[in-house]
């Protein structure tokens, strides 16, 4: 009789258990406090700023590729003109920023790749490019520091203003103080590609990127 008191007991016991555990994971959307789980977005924002007027993605900045009588735009690719100074996309114009939409603490690293292309006509029209060796400094803020594997480190944890604005934060803000670029021969054009990686502030960092400690020094 013992055996099957204990025996019940454990059956009852289990069957609450059950029970509860089902309610729980049946309970979603029925509870009064809402959760939300933090988030990491970095956003670029790429464009070419002349007397004030400012030229985007929507006004043709991004390079093309012409093949085989087409012409292909290379998305998320900018076109800088380096031959003529009075361009709208002449280096100089060249200004890059990043919206930070993040609502947790936030580190976040940017990759620039770079080409030098050389376009040649021939006689049909045709077009030809070619990839030149070199590239062309710009003038990153000195908020970002650049490690040996490639990466400018935003030096700083940040997240959003707020729930409706974005922190700006400048990687290009303007071209060399009191220098003047030197244009290189008509047929050459500077592409410039960006790739962004965010992670959370608190671990980020050590999980993804592997590294323990930042570059630049200090602790996370």
């Amino acid at each position: 009789m013992k055996k099957r008191l204990i025996l019940f007991s454990l059956i009852f016991i289990l069957f609450i258990t059950s029970t509860y555990i089902g309610a729980v994971l049946t309970s979603q959307g029925n509870k009064d406090d809402d959760f939300e789980v933090g988030f990491v977005k970095v956003d670029l924002n790429a464009y070419f700023e002349k007397n004030n007027i400012i030229y985007d993605k929507d006004d043709g900045i991004e390079a093309i590729l012409h093949q085989g009588g087409e012409t292909i735009v290379k998305k998320g690719v900018y076109a800088l003109n380096i031959t003529d100074s009075n361009h709208v996309q002449f280096i100089e114009n060249f200004r890059v920023k990043f919206n930070v939409s993040s609502n947790v603490d936030t580190y976040f690293r940017v990759r620039f790749l770079e080409s030098k292309i050389l376009r040649t006509v021939n006689s049909q029209g045709q077009i030809t490019e070619y990839v030149l060796i070199g590239g062309f400094p710009l003038n990153i803020t000195n908020d970002f520091y650049l490690h040996t594997d490639g990466y400018y480190y935003y030096k700083n944890r940040v997240q959003r203003v707020d729930q409706d604005t974005k922190r700006e934060i400048t990687f290009i803000g303007s071209y060399f103080p009191g220098q003047s670029f030197a244009t290189a021969p008509v047929g050459q054009e500077l592409q410039v590609t960006f790739k962004i990686e965010a992670v959370q502030a608190v671990g980020g960092p050590v999980e993804n990127w592997r590294l323990l400690t930042p570059p630049w020094g200090g602790n996370w």
